[in-house]
């Protein structure tokens, strides 16, 4: 049992800072592109996703 619970627990900690580090890079594309923002801010309920999407193609390109 105890390896078990062991085990579970690294795989929650590494599940949150995975989650930390996506928070984190998604901060840090707001931070670097905050007019993109304001621009989507209206619509940023619908379309966040695709505004991640879109900020990622214009990183990796």
């Amino acid at each position: 049992m105890k390896r078990i619970s062991k085990s579970h627990k690294r795989k929650s900690s590494t599940a949150t800072f995975e989650y930390r580090s996506l928070l984190a890079f998604t901060a840090c594309l707001m931070n670097l592109n905050k007019w993109n923002i304001q621009a989507y801010s209206e619509h940023q309920e619908k379309n966040v996703v695709h505004w991640l999407i879109v900020q990622i193609l214009k990183l990796s390109v």
